[in-house]
């Protein structure tokens, strides 16, 4: 009875954490690389669930919830890339569940846990730079177990004392997250010489960037990363209708690593066949320098 109660409490807060998510505050927390954000209200339901069941694994069963209903939220779209990923999270999610298992599922855990989560979940993921992604993942992470901590316990000593060590380490990684550049529309930077300059001081520029359709204003055609003037990281191009078109990495632009090349913006009928597609679309580039 236990243990069907903890499956069920940890698929019900990843398929809460999904609908959240995804429905209600995708627009306000996908500001940062990668919607890292997002693991504000991830950490903050977490930690509720796993200081109450008290169980090893269930970390992993709401990612795992989360992400299966990820990849059938994106049938048609891109599930095949969801699918690629998910084992990364996963395994990012099982480190963390040992790492609260080993802290005997008290605060101290929680808290050291979340380094080598966000390091894992920050190197697979292919954004660059990866130490504003690493930085913002636990800025929000943390604000989330303080949201915990404060839901949990109310305003008493053994609060005060913690929320006090998380203001402590916010303040660390958000110094980390200050070299974020806001993302900057494509067309309004200048382009010389296969470089991209900052138009207000012909500088080179460094930052996220994105581009709309020319005849759908208001429609993300593209996004990605520029350092020094060069296309550099994670780049997407999507079909009119949302579906990927081109996903990979470019280092001072020049196509590195594996690619998704897409031609087809019409998806297939089933998983099977996307995936299927997504295999066969991919292109293999020389390595990706370090970064």
């Amino acid at each position: 009875m236990r243990t069907s109660r903890h499956l069920g409490v940890a698929v019900g807060a990843g398929a809460a954490l999904f609908f959240v998510n995804n429905f209600l505050l995708a627009a306000t927390l996908t500001r940062l690389p990668a919607g890292t954000a997002l693991a504000f209200t991830d950490f903050a339901a977490v930690s509720l669930v796993v200081l109450s069941a008290r169980r090893f694994g269930s970390v992993t069963l709401i990612y795992g919830t989360y992400g299966a209903l990820g990849i059938l939220g994106h049938l048609g779209v891109d599930a095949g890339r969801y699918v690629l990923h998910l084992p990364a999270i996963l395994g990012a999610a099982l480190v963390y569940d040992g790492a609260v298992f080993l802290g005997r599922y008290r605060w101290p855990g929680l808290i050291l846990g979340l380094l080598p989560f966000a390091a894992l979940v920050s190197l697979t993921q292919p954004t660059f730079p990866s130490m504003p992604r690493f930085a913002s993942i636990l800025v929000s992470a943390y604000a989330g177990l303080g949201l915990s901590a404060v839901l949990r316990w109310g305003w008493t000593w053994r609060k005060r004392l913690l929320l006090t060590g998380l203001a402590g380490a916010l303040l660390v990684a958000a110094s980390a997250c200050s070299v974020l550049t806001p993302e900057r529309n494509l067309s309004e930077l200048v382009l010389r010489d296969s470089t991209y300059l900052v138009p207000e001081t012909l500088a080179p520029y460094t930052g996220d960037v994105f581009k709309y359709f020319p005849d759908q204003e208001g429609k993300v055609q593209l996004r990605g990363h520029i350092r020094e003037g060069l296309w550099n990281g994670e780049i997407t191009v999507y079909h009119p209708n949302g579906r990927i078109r081109y996903l990979g990495e470019l280092a001072d632009g020049v196509k590195c690593g594996v690619w998704t090349e897409n031609m087809d913006p019409d998806p297939p009928e089933s998983l099977y066949r996307e995936l299927k597609q997504e295999i066969e679309s991919m292109g293999l580039y020389p390595p990706c320098p370090e970064k």
